[in-house]
């Protein structure tokens, strides 16, 4: 055997042991993901929209002062806890064409204003005429896709 094939084994063989040193004292880390944004879709019927008076001044809302005719609903979302409406976020969008386009709330369309609010367990979602005449109800169904974002205080 000649000295350069004994040099080579012999750097084989230490290089195998080293490889088995090396990759015998890895270990497996684990990196769990949480997942923090949740969403759900709801369809809302024309029958489902209830007629809701506010009677605010308008100083907040920036709507004309006196009643306002508006329609609402109402969704059950049971997602919607203490922790996210002290620290997290609710956004609405509406679909007005089966889900193919969403609009995100508050939004103004046709001389129509959305708006939405949300308490524990539930959103609300509403809409009135810009000029306060009794608006119309959707004539199809409207797609709500409910989003929900948990959220860690910043101290």
């Amino acid at each position: 055997m000649t000295k350069h094939a004994v040099l080579t084994r012999t750097t084989m063989i230490v290089a195998l042991f080293v490889s088995l040193f090396a990759l015998g004292s890895c270990t497996k880390h684990v990196t769990q993901v949480v997942d923090q944004g949740f969403s759900a879709i709801y369809t809302i019927k024309s029958t489902d929209w209830t007629a809701d008076t506010y009677t605010g001044t308008g100083a907040y809302t920036g709507l004309p002062p006196g009643p306002i005719n508006q329609y609402a609903v109402v969704l059950n979302v049971p997602e919607v806890d203490d922790k996210i409406v002290a620290n997290g976020a609710v956004m609405v969008y509406l679909s007005f064409d089966g889900g193919n386009t969403y609009d995100a709330l508050p939004a103004e369309e046709g001389g129509v204003s959305y708006n939405t609010l949300h308490w524990k367990n539930s959103v609300y979602i509403g809409f009135h005429t810009l000029n306060g005449s009794t608006p119309s109800l959707p004539s199809a169904d409207v797609i709500a896709k409910v989003v929900i974002l948990d959220a860690t205080p910043l101290n």
